[in-house]
């Protein structure tokens, strides 16, 4: 051990990144190198467009996500392939079905960071990262498991600025696409990483059950996706609408109540170019029919009567009578 004034610095065992993106970029340049890279069928852009732009020589594989959210994992992989999966809205994913030849990238974007979910005995090539910004209210933020050294590109973090002086929710969804359009391999604000040290995580989780439970059992439209156990966090409450136009109606209605809803996920155009030789039948329907409700831990009681009071009137007012305009939908929608 050395003994003097000036020591080397300590570190924490987790890399921070500006951006879910940016932690997976690094990952597989950096980490893992893979020749293939497989990913559910169901799955933000984000991860699909940063192997396409940043590693277009990385093969692109799928495999199919099914409507309970259930994965059929990749059989008889290529050699040197990793395989995305993603613990959906806070519910833990099983990860046992994927095959043992595969290096495991598991992206924890909605999962907060203190929750343990790798088995003790694991002793698989497993990688773990996540964005930030979901299951925190902060303005960027990304991370990777275990130390690394990154050398970070230079970033002015528009996007973050921008979200931090947003007075209006089309600010919001601005910061969005500017993320969407360019992000770097940069390092976190401390303004974000302040903020995530000091969550309360127990507290997080109590009043995301509570939300939960309340639009489960008062929100009128749709059926809900799925049950969380009390050690899982949920991340938003998604319902089943009988359809996209009764599903588009309704947001944009609760839009015009200041009620802001978003579809989780779209399916990519790559995909949807590909529909004929990749399973993505289960990933469209959910697109078509899913709504995505907020239940973050600042939203109380009172919060989720709003939101279910507008679904009410929505459905007094008659519901498919309601047309939503162009105009509507653009100003709702989400990825």
């Amino acid at each position: 051990m050395i003994i003097a004034s000036r020591l080397p610095p300590q570190h924490t065992k987790k890399t921070w990144f500006s951006s879910g993106r940016a932690a997976f970029a690094f990952l597989v340049k950096e980490v893992v190198r893979p020749s293939t890279v497989y990913l559910p069928s169901f799955v933000c852009w984000s991860l699909i467009d940063t192997l396409r732009e940043r590693f277009p020589g990385v093969q692109l594989r799928f495999y199919p996500v099914l409507r309970d959210l259930t994965c059929q994992y990749p059989e008889d992989a290529e050699p040197n392939s990793a395989c995305v999966f993603i613990h959906y809205f806070g519910r833990i994913n099983d990860a046992s079905g994927i095959g043992a030849e595969l290096t495991l990238l598991e992206d924890r974007s909605h999962v907060p960071l203190s929750t343990n979910l790798t088995p003790h005995n694991d002793v698989r090539d497993r990688h773990i990262f996540g964005s930030l910004r979901k299951a925190y209210r902060v303005a960027d933020g990304g991370f990777l498991d275990g130390f690394f050294n990154p050398i970070y590109e230079a970033d002015r973090n528009l996007p973050a600025w921008l979200r931090h002086e947003a007075d209006d929710w089309r600010d919001m969804r601005e910061a969005e696409n500017m993320t969407d359009r360019a992000w770097t391999v940069s390092d976190i604000s401390s303004q974000s990483l302040a903020v995530i040290l000091q969550t309360n995580i127990t507290a997080m989780r109590t009043q995301r059950h509570l939300n939960d439970r309340l639009l489960k059992k008062h929100f009128p439209i749709g059926s809900p996706v799925m049950d969380f156990t009390e050690e899982e966090c949920p991340l938003l409450h998604n319902r089943l609408c009988e359809s996209s136009k009764e599903r588009d109606s309704l947001r944009s209605f609760m839009a015009a109540r200041g009620v802001y809803t978003s579809i989780h996920w779209p399916v990519h155009n790559y995909l949807m170019q590909r529909r004929d030789s990749i399973d993505c039948e289960d990933a469209i329907w959910l697109q078509d029919h899913i709504l995505s409700l907020p239940i973050a831990e600042c939203l109380e009681a009172e919060q989720m009567e709003t939101i279910c009071n507008a679904a009410h009137e929505w459905a007094r007012a008659g519901a498919q009578r309601f047309v939503p305009t162009e105009r509507h939908i653009a100003a709702t929608a989400s990825r």
